[in-house]
């Protein structure tokens, strides 16, 4: 029989996530109260709130990560974050949030 290392799963390799529980919630709400807010907003928002420093494209993959995507809703002139599948096939507004911009799906 041969000894060596044991076949027990070991801690994963790579870096921490900048972006932990407490951050992600904390994005999350921000998103869907303020879905028309910049990424930069975002940005300043999370700095404050918990003391996360992260760029632009890393809030942008967590969000869609998270299952938002930028879509203009039916009668709003700018684009805002909804959720992916956010809108009806048939065009109405009845899953509308209360958030103008901002459906859940």
């Amino acid at each position: 029989m041969r000894e060596g290392r044991s076949l027990t799963p070991g801690k994963a390799p790579g870096k921490k996530p900048k972006l932990d529980e407490k951050a992600r919630k904390l994005l999350e709400t921000d998103v869907e109260e303020r879905p028309f807010a910049k990424l930069s907003q975002r940005q300043e928002y999370l700095k404050k709130a918990c003391g996360v420093s992260a760029s632009e494209s890393m809030l942008s993959r967590a969000i869609r990560a998270m299952g938002f995507s930028r879509k203009k809703d039916a009668g709003c002139e700018r684009a805002g974050r909804v959720r992916e599948g956010g809108f009806p096939d048939d065009g109405s507004l009845s899953g509308r949030a209360g958030a103008p911009g901002l459906l859940r799906g």
